[in-house]
């Protein structure tokens, strides 16, 4: 009967060698990049996950949370939001009618006072700028999409991680971290569900196919 024989010393010797390359930083790199692709694609087509902590065994996708009536309004530009004096908020449906007035079929606002008259004057009421894929009345982090476009790549030799940064955003003063924190409580996203992880493995499993191809045929 033919045998053959493997030379364990020749094949652990190439596993040690496979290894070398597949535990390096370009290769977690581009499973960073992937993971963090995941995340974002899936949040732009809406959806969340039931749990962002990590030890999370049973993590899957979920539906964001509705926007509100009045969120989605402002986000239209329909309305804007007014403080009074004691830092209360009065959102679209809330506020008095003489804050704003509707000429020909759209709505304009009492925000600006003629430094002349000293008088509240009329001014058009302009739509936010919505970020990437934004639609006034889709959940999907879109307001001006700097927090999902903020996510960071932490790559060493033997991991790979993602973050989301403390960098100041344009517009608001606040970091990604804060709207993150924030945004968060009702909207969990920034996590991995057990099929995306399936999908990070077959992506190392292509990396490691390519690796074989490459050097060892």
């Amino acid at each position: 009967m033919a045998k053959k024989y493997v030379d364990a010393d020749k094949f652990m010797k190439g596993m040690d060698k496979l290894g070398s390359y597949i535990n390096n930083k370009q290769v977690n790199l581009r499973l960073a990049r992937k993971a963090q692709e995941i995340i974002y694609r899936r949040v732009k087509s809406g959806y969340g996950v039931n749990s962002d902590k990590t030890d999370a065994d049973d993590t899957v996708r979920a539906k964001l949370k509705p926007l509100s009536k009045s969120y989605i309004a402002f986000r239209r530009g329909e309305i804007v939001f007014f403080t009074n004096d004691h830092g209360v908020v009065f959102p679209s449906f809330a506020k008095p009618k003489e804050f704003r007035q509707k000429q020909n079929g759209k709505w304009y606002t009492f925000n600006k006072i003629n430094k002349r008259t000293g008088k509240l004057v009329l001014e058009k009421l302009k739509p936010p700028v919505l970020g990437e894929f934004g639609r006034p009345s889709k959940s999907n982090a879109t307001f001006t999409g700097q927090m999902l476009s903020s996510i960071r790549l932490v790559v060493k030799e033997d991991q790979f991680g993602l973050q989301i940064p403390r960098n100041r955003r344009v517009g608001d003063g606040l970091t990604n971290a804060q709207v993150n924190e924030y945004y968060s409580k009702e909207r969990p996203w920034f996590n991995l569900t057990a099929g995306e992880l399936r999908i990070l493995t077959r992506e190392l499993e292509k990396i490691i196919d390519e690796i074989i191809k490459r050097e060892f045929t």
